[in-house]
């Protein structure tokens, strides 16, 4: 399996363990930072975090992307390991892209790139782009 459908199928599973309350919800998200980390594929996994966030957000209502981020970062901050993981991700992705990370995640969170695509940006996702740019730098 090719590394991005990798990332996009751990990062469904990641959330709909997170979703159901499963056990296995820790070793999963382990598993989607572990595979970007080794891949060094961090941006990948940020598109494809939000990606599957969003399709996720449709199969099960009131599971937004802030929704399940929240509940990602309340499981890696209780355990150690997902907290050396995700550190690593994050000091990979600051490094790759130190000036525009944030616009990154910007776009990524609000639809306009996509895991495979990029999609039409319309006016009022340009909007949003730049009113949290806007919010960011103040």
């Amino acid at each position: 399996m090719p590394p991005i459908l990798g990332l996009d199928y751990a990062a469904n599973t990641m959330f709909r363990s997170l979703i159901k309350g499963s056990s296995s919800a820790d070793k999963k998200i382990g598993q989607f930072f572990n595979l970007a980390n080794n891949s060094n594929l961090q941006g990948q996994a940020l598109v494809s975090y939000y990606s599957q966030a969003r399709e996720i957000g449709k199969i099960f209502p009131g599971a937004s992307h802030e929704v399940l981020n929240n509940a990602v970062m309340t499981r890696i901050y209780s355990n150690e390991e997902l907290q050396k993981s995700a550190d690593v991700f994050v000091k990979e992705l600051n490094k790759s892209y130190p000036k525009t990370l944030q616009d990154r995640i910007a776009l990524a969170s609000h639809g306009c790139v996509e895991s495979g695509t990029v999609k039409p940006q319309s006016k009022f996702k340009k909007f949003l782009v730049s009113v949290s740019k806007m919010i960011r730098e103040d």
